[in-house]
């Protein structure tokens, strides 16, 4: 069997299990939310195929654990979030993120000023 298939039942079984324990948890709760946050776990460089979606989900939720609301930024240097997505999109292979959709951040949190 393909390693690609085996990944792919190994991961629709993932889901299947998760979906299962969180319904006896908290009730209904459809795939469609609970795929991407199973995928958002991915490394990119392993499953090129997972959801735009997923990949945001695990960029979000690295700059969110990494978030400092008390962090000065220095007169002329770039906000803490521009920096972050800067540093991040150079080391994407080494964080499983998607570096296209970091760039994109990148260059959305200097033109929003964020």
């Amino acid at each position: 069997m393909h390693e690609a298939a085996k990944d792919q039942r190994k991961l629709d079984a993932m889901v299947n299990i998760l979906r299962s324990q969180l319904i006896e948890e908290i009730g209904s709760i459809p795939e469609s939310l609970i795929r991407p946050a199973v995928e958002s776990f991915l490394n990119v460089n392993d499953f090129p195929e997972t959801t735009g979606a997923s990949r945001l989900i695990a960029i979000m939720m690295a700059r969110s654990a990494a978030y400092d609301p008390n962090q000065k930024t220095d007169r002329g240097a770039e906000s803490p979030d521009k920096s972050w997505f800067n540093i991040t999109r150079r080391n994407a292979k080494h964080y499983g993120f998607d570096s296209r959709m970091l760039e994109e951040l990148y260059q959305l949190a200097g033109d929003k000023g964020w």
